[in-house]
């Protein structure tokens, strides 16, 4: 009796049959880093100061430690802003210099990350 021998599956490279070194300069590397770095930065500073502003409005605070939290809070709140600014800038330099443009899925999240924070100002700023 023969043995049937199964076929083997040729699989297709994800990106692309050139190496991941090949395919970009290293100073294109290093902008879409420091993109990626400023997406989750920005989104961290502005957790966190959304959960500063909640610890100072929703407990019975010493007004020292309310006050104190609400400078975290601001603190927070600028850090995201600037870093959310920088993210704008890097975004549109990434898509200028990668010869690979990033997946529209990232770059849309990067826009929505990075101008969180300059709405919740204004919003913060129109309430008073």
């Amino acid at each position: 009796m023969g043995q049937r021998r199964k076929k083997m599956v040729e699989r297709q490279p994800l990106l692309s049959s050139r190496s991941f070194g090949e395919q970009e300069p290293r100073a294109s590397i290093a902008v879409t880093v420091s993109w990626m770095l400023t997406i989750l930065v920005t989104a961290g500073a502005l957790l966190l100061s959304v959960v500063f502003y909640w610890l100072k409005d929703g407990e019975q605070l010493a007004p020292q430690s309310a006050r104190l939290l609400s400078f975290f809070a601001g603190t927070m709140m600028l850090t995201s802003a600037v870093t959310g600014l920088l993210c704008l800038a890097l975004t549109v330099a990434v898509h200028r210099i990668r010869r690979d443009r990033p997946p529209l899925a990232i770059t849309v999240t990067a826009v929505f990350v990075s101008a969180m924070p300059l709405a919740t100002m204004l919003l913060l700023a129109l309430n008073g």
